[in-house]
């Protein structure tokens, strides 16, 4: 199965498992079973509603339009609200993310929904399976317009794979330089010490251990992992003591 590795913001690489043609295949027949069903019930409920008031054509025209909006802009809204994933991809544990690892913003999901036009709806499909196909990321063309790709993910998130991390009251920092890193930066950080510690990768703890000081202007004689954690318990005492007083 074909992996994809990121380089981070911290200058280490992350692999992620590339989601297959088919259960991107099985992902969009899902959806689109889902949104066949919408459009009946719409359709139904547009029939036996619509001699019940004396709208104009172009009124008539515009309550069609909004009400099958819901079914139009489908993939668009599901993916930027929920994360890079529709009902079809939740259910077949795939997502939509930016080549760089971040998360995809409003305008790359908007450019791969609008490339479906060529991709899916004038082809049957077939232009973006041969891209797919054909291209090392798995990316159909409008993938490679928004710069994203699909990946496989878990259906749930463990607690030791999120920022939080539970420190006692009387927890002192070593290092208050942490509040210029960002919540993303955590979580890629925790992400690679979970994955050095697992696979007992010295030196990818090292690596990440001296991208960490090189980012925080700091030097450090703790031990990688030892020192790795801290940043992280020193990050969730300032950014949780704001909340506090927020």
């Amino acid at each position: 199965m074909a992996n994809i590795e990121i380089n981070t913001s911290q200058n280490v690489n992350i692999t992620f498992r590339i989601a297959t043609n088919w259960k991107r295949v099985l992902a969009f027949l899902i959806d689109t079973i889902i949104k066949f069903f919408m459009f009946i019930t719409i359709s139904y409920m547009l029939n036996n509603s619509s001699g019940s008031f004396g709208f104009d054509g172009w009124s008539l025209r515009a309550i069609i339009i909004i009400a099958f909006s819901p079914i139009i802009f489908y993939s668009l809204l599901f993916e930027y609200f929920n994360y890079g994933k529709t009902p079809g991809k939740l259910l077949m544990k795939i997502k939509v993310v930016k080549i760089d690892g971040y998360q995809a913003d409003f305008i790359d999901i908007f450019s791969r929904w609008a490339m479906r036009l060529v991709d899916i709806s004038s082809s049957m499909g077939l232009l973006g399976i041969i891209a797919m196909s054909y291209n090392k990321n798995n990316q159909r063309l409008g993938d490679i317009v928004a710069g994203t790709t699909v990946i496989e993910v878990n259906n749930y998130i463990k607690l030791d794979q999120t920022i939080f991390e539970e420190i006692g009251n009387a927890y002192v920092p070593k290092y208050p330089m942490v509040i210029n890193l960002s919540d993303n930066d955590i979580r890629i950080i925790k992400t690679n010490l979970n994955n050095a510690i697992l696979t007992n990768n010295k030196e990818l703890l090292m690596r990440l251990k001296e991208r960490i000081e090189e980012i925080l202007e700091i030097k450090s004689n703790e031990p990688p992992s030892f020192f790795i954690q801290t940043i992280i318990k020193d990050y969730n005492f300032y950014t949780q003591k704001s909340e506090s007083f927020a």
